[in-house]
């Protein structure tokens, strides 16, 4: 199972050493990923699952807008209790406050407040919503791609008897020339016979689907038949 990755976006960095540090207490920890605002011009949205920007001035944080909207990755803003949101802010943004804002002087233990207790179940919750998401997504695309070819499927068996039919035609009508290869000139017998051999394999091939739909059937039947017995068994058991 792949781990989720989170991209820590600060200018400070006891910001990062502090959310590093209380998740590290829990049971599931990501993988980490530290960079410094300046560096934010584009974002791989394939490297992380996560965002959490702190520690950064509103200059800086304007300059992040842009890079995770464009990267469709939920994030996480930390700012102080006492500073304004940017009034550009995107849906992807959620706000924790702190006492004292992550980018300024603060003492040791200023990192240490209950806003970590707050962020890190928030960001796990904001995880597993991902993940989920991004599973739901990949059985979406995996249904959409057998149900187009059960489709196609569908269509062959039922077109099947009218591709047999063209066929017997096809071959009864090369066996007849062949008869009488005789009386055509040039490579016209041997042309004949490649049509005649092209339309013997066409029809292995349509046997072959005949075969399969039979054994879909038989294992359709037996799969109804084995769900019947533990349905019967559960009622009995109750």
């Amino acid at each position: 199972m792949k781990q989720p990755t989170v991209l820590i976006i600060s200018d400070n960095a006891a910001f990062s050493s502090a959310v590093t540090a209380r998740w590290k207490q829990e049971r599931s920890l990501p993988a980490f990923t530290l960079m410094g605002s300046d560096v934010c011009h584009e974002l791989d949205p394939g490297a992380f699952d996560l965002a959490i920007v702190g520690g950064v001035n509103s200059h800086a944080l304007s300059r992040l807008e842009k890079p995770l909207a464009a990267a469709k990755k939920p994030a996480i803003l930390i700012i102080a209790k006492d500073e304004t949101m940017h009034s550009q802010m995107g849906p992807w943004t959620r706000v924790l406050g702190q006492e004292k804002a992550a980018g300024k002087n603060t003492n040791k233990n200023d990192h240490n407040e209950a806003w970590l207790d707050v962020l890190i179940p928030v960001a796990a919750e904001m995880l597993l919503h991902a993940k989920t998401a991004s599973t739901a997504r990949r059985l979406e695309q995996q249904n959409t791609v057998l149900e187009r070819q059960a489709a196609l499927g569908h269509y062959m068996l039922e077109v099947r008897h009218n591709l047999n039919n063209a066929l017997t035609s096809i071959l009864g009508n090369s066996e007849l020339i062949l008869l009488d290869g005789d009386q055509f000139p040039g490579s016209i017998p041997s042309q004949v016979e490649t049509i005649r051999n092209m339309a013997i394999r066409i029809n292995e091939i349509l046997q072959r689907f005949s075969s399969l739909e039979k054994e879909l059937r038989i294992t359709e039947k037996y799969g109804e038949s084995k769900t019947g017995v533990k349905a019967r068994s559960f009622s009995a058991g109750v």
